[in-house]
């Protein structure tokens, strides 16, 4: 892998969405679910979007192939775990402490 394959614009799209999450947590967190909803949706048109340049600057890389679902994966699964905790009554735990 070399730096032209990292720095492919798909895969700083992708990058990007990584690095909006923990944003997004602290902004669940603090209770500013405006901004944490602003930062979601644009991690979700970054989703949309690094795949299709993906495809139509023929920029598909082995990284990221890798990286898209983890980033995708990464952030649905942060998102449930911080939501479910910070609000228990919305989601029914079967286990509680």
């Amino acid at each position: 892998m070399n730096l032209r394959q990292i720095l492919t614009a798909p895969n700083q799209l992708t990058l990007l969405r990584m690095i909006f999450l923990p944003f997004i947590v602290i902004y669940v967190v603090g209770q500013h679910y405006g901004w944490a909803l602003v930062l979601f949706v644009l991690a979700g048109i970054s989703d949309g979007l690094d795949g299709l340049l993906a495809r139509r600057l023929h920029q598909q890389t082995q990284l990221g192939q890798y990286l898209d679902p983890i980033a995708d994966k990464l952030l649905l699964s942060t998102m449930f775990l911080v939501l479910s905790i910070e609000h228990r009554a919305l989601v029914p735990w079967k286990f509680r402490s």
